[in-house]
């Protein structure tokens, strides 16, 4: 029995690895009233993966037993207040449109909640490794289905009506991939890249792991290209913070100001895909441009993120409920028309919208989480107990986390389905890989 359930988790959890690369093309569509509700397959799968692994965690008794980690506090904590959030905010809502943005608030904790499996369920470490390349190697198709898409479809124009439902921007001779937008796609990009690019610079190469260290080049490679190519200012700033955090790393490491021969290699790679960027990005800030209020010139893309971070700002103050709990996680579209009389667009701001719709105590507890998530990676990276391997991807993490976060300053992209999906179950993989190591240690220990 239990080997049958545990068999039914890892294929439940494969499928919804493996059908990731589908992004945005493979979503279903439900329509309540005149409300269009957006159902990806992880938002199937994995709600069976929870409910055969509680089936699997009280076949001996009714309690679900955790591991301890610093997490499991600041995730719980972040899930409670975005039901609290909910329920009072049917008292600005009526039930139906609450219902509807709760199940944003619902995919939230179904992601979250697969980072508790994974450590659970995960504790081999062949298994743990072939895992974490398995999702590199997810980046690699997704890649390759933006180079495809660059190649036979470079003018979005004609089917950002008809792609998925319809409603995307007009991209023109940028890499969009499934994602369907850029700017998304590249923050994926930079967070893969991290990983790989800081597996590169600190796994040392040998005759066991020389086939590994070439993937993790040739990874790297391809998504830094990739990430160049869709010409996002956003991912460009985020990518900066990458390269800078590999080369101070390097530095430090070496207790010297010379920089180690592979994260200058990165350098250079990195400013070669700068080079290429630039023209685009140069464009952008020039094409377009609108006054502000306050006296300096952006391009009409920024002026508009600049008007949805006024907009958040007007529901955040509204009123002292809205302020401190917010109007619930997601009732950001009913609020915009309710409270401030615009459209359903959001703040292109993920910490913005944390505050919105989670109020002050949300964004206390979301920015606790975020803080618990760094320092444990952290502390794994700077750990003499640990494989070099795993110290690397945990680094490359922690810097690939802080890059998405600077990312999410301009586009909402610490929420957004297929990076929340991505870094939760990384996040898992390395937790399990830390347990299982530090079990192989103590075990070495008791035999010496």
């Amino acid at each position: 029995m239990k080997m049958s359930i545990r068999k039914l988790i890892y294929l439940f959890l494969n499928i919804v690895i493996v059908t990731f690369p589908l992004g945005q093309i493979g979503r279903l569509f439900f329509y309540v009233g005149a409300s269009r509700i957006t159902v990806f397959p992880s938002d199937i799968l994995i709600p069976l993966i929870l409910f055969f692994w509680i089936m699997k965690k009280t076949n001996k008794d009714l309690r679900i037993r955790f591991k301890k980690t610093p997490l499991n506090v600041p995730i719980i904590l972040f899930a409670v207040i975005c039901i609290i959030s909910l329920l009072f905010s049917t008292l600005r809502f009526e039930i139906n449109k609450v219902i509807i943005g709760s199940l944003y608030a619902i995919r939230w904790i179904l992601f979250a909640s697969l980072f508790f499996v994974i450590v659970d369920l995960f504790k081999d470490l062949k298994e743990i490794h072939k895992y974490i390349r398995l999702i590199l190697y997810i980046g690699i198709v997704v890649a390759v289905l933006g180079v495809l898409q660059l190649i036979f479809l470079p003018d979005m124009r004609t089917f950002a009506t008809k792609l998925a439902g319809g409603g995307w921007d007009l991209h023109q001779n940028r890499m969009v991939s499934t994602f369907l937008d850029p700017n998304f796609l590249g923050g994926y990009f930079v967070f893969l890249s991290s990983i790989a690019l800081s597996c590169y610079v600190f796994i040392k190469k040998n005759t066991e792991n020389a086939n590994v260290f070439k993937f993790y080049i040739f990874s790297s490679i391809l998504f830094v290209g990739c990430m160049a190519l869709t010409f996002s200012r956003a991912t460009f700033m985020a990518f900066v913070f990458v390269v800078a955090a590999l080369c101070l790393k390097s530095i430090y490491k070496r207790k010297t100001f010379v920089i180690k021969s592979k994260a200058l290699r990165i350098l250079i790679f990195s400013l070669g895909a700068f080079c290429l960027m630039l023209p685009k990005i140069i464009s952008k800030f020039s094409a377009s441009p609108v006054a502000t209020k306050i006296g300096f010139v952006v391009d009409s893309s920024a002026s508009a993120r600049l008007t949805t971070w006024m907009q958040a700002f007007g529901i955040i103050f509204n009123d002292v409920l809205s302020f401190l709990i917010g109007i619930g996680y997601n009732n950001y579209a009913f609020a915009r028309g309710n409270i401030i009389k615009a459209g359903s667009t959001g703040p292109q701001n993920s910490l913005l919208f944390i505050w919105a719709t989670t109020g002050t105590i949300g964004l206390a507890i979301y920015c606790l989480l975020l803080y618990a998530i760094i320092r444990y990676c952290g502390s794994i990276a700077k750990s003499n107990n640990y494989s070099e391997e795993l110290k690397a991807v945990a680094f490359g993490y922690k810097v690939g986390l802080i890059a998405l976060v600077v990312h999410s300053m301009f586009i909402d992209s610490l929420t957004y389905a297929f990076i929340m999906e991505t870094m939760w179950i990384i996040l898992g993989l390395i937790t399990a890989w830390q347990f299982a190591e530090k079990k192989q240690l103590i075990a070495k220990q008791e035999v010496l």
